[in-house]
Formats: C-alpha cells, sequence, structure tokens
C-alpha cells in the first residue's frame, strides 16, 4: 500500500513538472495547456469512482486564509499554472512525500513568476502553522 502511494505522488510530481515545461514550451499559437481527465492515466492510479471520469475538470473560485494570515484568492493565481496539493499534519503516510515532493517542485521553481505552489490543509482547525 506504502509503494502505491510512494509511486502515485512521484507521477503527480512528474505530470505536474511535465506539464509547466510543456506550458512553457509551447508556441503562441498553441498556448494552451491540455487537460488531463482520469481517463487518460493508468486506471491502476485512478480511484475506481474516478476511473469513467472524463468532463474536463475546473478549479472553483476559491477564497482562503494563508499561513501568515493574509487572504488568498483565485484571482492571486489568475494566468499562473498551479499545483495544487491537499494535506493533514496527522498522516502518518503518504503526507510527507507529497510535501516532500511540493517541497522539490519550489526549489525547481523558485525563481519562476509564472509557476505558483498551492498546499491546502483538509483539517485546519488542527493543522495550525506551528504544528
Amino acid at each position: 500500500m506504502g509503494n502505491r502511494r510512494f509511486s502515485s505522488s512521484i507521477t503527480i510530481l512528474i505530470i505536474a513538472m511535465l506539464l509547466v515545461y510543456i506550458s512553457k514550451n509551447l508556441t503562441a499559437e498553441t498556448k494552451q495547456l491540455p487537460i488531463y481527465n482520469p481517463t487518460d492515466f493508468n486506471s491502476e492510479l485512478v480511484d475506481l469512482s474516478k476511473q469513467k471520469d472524463s468532463i474536463n475538470h475546473v478549479v472553483a473560485n476559491f477564497s482562503l486564509i494563508n499561513q501568515n494570515g493574509d487572504s488568498v484568492s483565485h484571482l492571486d493565481y489568475q494566468d499562473k499554472i498551479y499545483v495544487a496539493d491537499f494535506f493533514f499534519t496527522c498522516c502518518p503516510s503518504i503526507c510527507l512525500i507529497m510535501t516532500n515532493n511540493m517541497n522539490k517542485m519550489q526549489d525547481f521553481f523558485i525563481e519562476d513568476e509564472e509557476v505558483k505552489l498551492l498546499s491546502l490543509s483538509v483539517i485546519p482547525v488542527l493543522d495550525s502553522v506551528p504544528v
């Protein structure tokens, strides 16, 4: 089970980096990122309930409070490439791997103004900044 989760997080990291690379190298005429759906991936890597989904995913508008107490919304990410991950600090397995992968991506894209990362707590009442 742990190996499968590790493989899934590595796959997600590689796909995200590939999408960023593709977006930066598209010509002006074709400057549109492809949209991938669960049906485009190996079914073993996709939750059983999502394997048949082929409708393009859209991220809804959002407004959140970041670790510094500042408001952050979809407008801060408008016209940017962003990779979002969801975590909780008491997660005993995959979250640490995902956090380490996001850290690697942050190091790789730290100077790139077009790429932003977004990590969202799924249990914000427990995931305080000190935790």
